[in-house]
């Protein structure tokens, strides 16, 4: 049974059917909080899920391995699904079951996520850049995650990355660079969609 309005809660532009979809849908864009940036030092927002999936507790320790040399300051949360005790942060690193993120993103210059929906589109609204390590092939993380990509926005990484190879790409991704320009093109258009209205 079709309605006779259909609405999406995302960017046309991220949406690989976007271009095909047709008259059928509207795009609102997306239903997230907005806050006008903070100057502040550089930091890298890491939360990968909320929801418990398998190496979790590995995935966000090697990310912390991988951040620990930044010149930066790194907050990362945790969720209800993994206990923060079990990590080890490194000295420019403060990890958190949960902060808003919201309170966050203002003063972010990265973020590092899964490719989940919500984050990303929370992000890019932020005009962030971000790393996504999607952590299910089932879902829509992929998904998310290559869309983000190939606007120029993001970069995406195996699940089974090492510190190795993910500190390089974290360090690109925080500094100036085509991709910041390619997520402040983003965040331009959500904030000029009425998803929150």
């Amino acid at each position: 049974a079709g309605g006779s309005l259909r609405l999406v809660a995302s960017l046309p532009s991220l949406d690989p059917a976007g271009a095909t979809a047709g008259s059928e849908l509207t795009y609102v864009g997306p239903v997230v909080p907005f806050s006008s940036r903070v100057d502040a030092d550089p930091m890298v927002l890491v939360s990968l899920s909320t929801f418990r999936f398998p190496r979790m507790a590995e995935c966000l320790q090697t990310i912390l391995d991988a951040c620990a040399d930044l010149d930066a300051r790194v907050v990362l949360t945790t969720g209800p699904v993994v206990d923060p005790d079990q990590l080890r942060a490194p000295a420019n690193a403060e990890v958190h079951r949960f902060v808003p993120h919201a309170e966050l993103m203002p003063q972010a210059s990265l973020v590092i996520g899964h490719g989940g929906h919500s984050t990303t589109l929370q992000a890019l609204a932020h005009d962030l850049p971000l790393v996504l390590m999607p952590m299910h092939p089932m879902l829509d993380q992929p998904m998310v995650a290559r869309s983000v990509a190939d606007a120029g926005a993001g970069r995406v990484v195996r699940k089974k990355a090492t510190a190795a190879e993910l500190t390089p790409v974290i360090a690109e991704l925080l500094a100036d660079g085509p991709h910041r320009a390619a997520a402040a093109r983003l965040g331009a258009e959500a904030r000029a969609m009425p998803g929150a209205t």
